[in-house]
């Protein structure tokens, strides 16, 4: 598609990207340094390291390393962010000739990070990045390319939400076991031919929504207070937590449903803001399944017919 750039093949024009692209230096983050979850990440060397009360750069970057071990590593910003001073920014000046994925990824194939290490002091500068010359596609194929990543990336979050959830599934066994709740009867056993059955235990987080379920959540007054703060936005969580376990009747638990519910009205409420929920957002939401099931608000169900366990809502 573009060549191999390591090897210098392409049969696209080659071209040092001066004049397309802009150069800065990142920024010391002692001053913005946030505890919260702020939704807008500090870029190092080394990627994120924490977060910020504030943006230095408020459009899509490629951020390289700039010093020592990460020099020449390659990272990519998509919305506000800070960048240290261990960081080179490359912004993109026209728009009409780069796309930012592609950018990010040629960079990342270009042999600048083993030509740097082999220095004493291993270190890149703005010009090494500028004037290095990279294949120069039709803009159209770099849509293609970034579209192709963009729905890869996607498909990697699904399964590493999958192994979280499987995560999640083996602790809540776990816990109900050494509490002497489990009921292994339940459970399919070493023993059951599992290549024959294809049983396959997962946790209700696993289990296919009822199409016809609607969730609401309730609106709340200081909606940018829970965005900026980690503890509010704990609270929040928990409430809508609540108003979904309410909601439910016979309904299997889905976290997934649950936290696309929740990005979704935090987007309704707060429309101006690009904040995403993460994986902190996701360990409060397994902390409240963990305390309900020690409750007894939610309980653990097997299903024969999906041969997987769900969590349901206690019918009162």
């Amino acid at each position: 598609m573009f060549g191999d750039i390591r090897a210098k093949k392409s049969s696209h024009p080659w071209a040092a990207l001066r004049p397309y692209l802009k150069a800065n230096s990142g920024k010391s983050s002692k001053n913005v340094i946030s505890d919260d979850a702020t939704g807008i990440p500090i870029f190092g060397g080394n990627g994120i390291n924490g977060w910020a009360t504030e943006a230095l750069y408020e459009t899509p970057a490629v951020i390289a390393g700039r010093v020592g071990q990460q020099c020449g590593v390659i990272h990519i910003s998509k919305g506000p962010c800070w960048v240290t001073d261990n960081a080179i920014v490359l912004s993109i000046e026209d728009n009409d000739v780069l796309n930012i994925v592609y950018l990010a990824k040629a960079f990342h194939y270009a042999p600048i990070r083993e030509r740097v290490k082999q220095l004493d002091l291993p270190f890149i500068n703005q010009s090494m990045l500028l004037d290095y010359p990279l294949p120069l596609p039709p803009l159209e194929l770099q849509n293609q390319f970034a579209s192709i990543v963009e729905k890869v990336e996607s498909i990697k979050i699904g399964y590493q939400q999958s192994l979280a959830d499987l995560e999640a599934l083996y602790s809540a066994l776990s816990h109900q076991a050494f509490k002497g709740d489990l009921d292994l009867s339940r459970v399919p056993l070493p023993g059951i031919e599992l290549k024959e059955e294809k049983a396959v235990v997962t946790d209700s987080v696993q289990a296919r929504p009822d199409e016809n379920f609607a969730l609401n959540l309730p609106e709340i007054d200081n909606v940018l207070g829970a965005l900026k703060s980690a503890e509010e936005r704990k609270a929040l969580i928990a409430q809508w937590l609540e108003a979904y376990r309410g909601q439910m009747g016979t309904t299997p638990f889905s976290v997934q449903r649950f936290m696309s519910a929740a990005q979704t009205r935090l987007a309704e409420l707060c429309p101006d803001n690009d904040f995403e929920l993460g994986a902190n957002d996701y360990e409060y939401i397994k902390a409240w399944v963990f305390e309900s099931i020690g409750s007894g608000t939610l309980t653990q169900e097997f299903d024969d017919t999906g041969n997987h366990v769900q969590l349901k809502a206690t019918q009162v």
